[in-house]
């Protein structure tokens, strides 16, 4: 069975790979550790793992990205992945 799926998205590449490798180096045993640099790419990337199948967990937003906040990003997680009842 796949790992489990941790998502960060931030726009600074610093910031980015930083959260990402910290996340990979404490969790990278038991998860498997998807970045992307902007919302639009994340929810693109967050569905294709729902096509796949993937369980994610846990999607760690920046707030303040171009294009759309974190909060908006993490609304529209949501939408690809529906909190369990939802819906019902």
């Amino acid at each position: 069975m796949a790992k489990p799926v941790l998502v960060v998205v931030d726009d600074e590449d610093t910031s980015l790979q930083a959260l990402a490798l910290e996340l990979e180096s404490r969790y990278g045993v038991h998860y498997q550790v998807v970045s992307g640099s902007s919302a639009e790419v994340a929810l693109a990337r967050l569905a294709e793992l729902r096509a796949a199948g993937a369980d994610v967990p846990l999607v760690l937003a920046d707030q303040q990205m171009p294009g759309m906040t974190g909060t908006q990003l993490l609304g529209g997680c949501g939408n690809i992945f529906p909190p369990p009842g939802a819906g019902s």
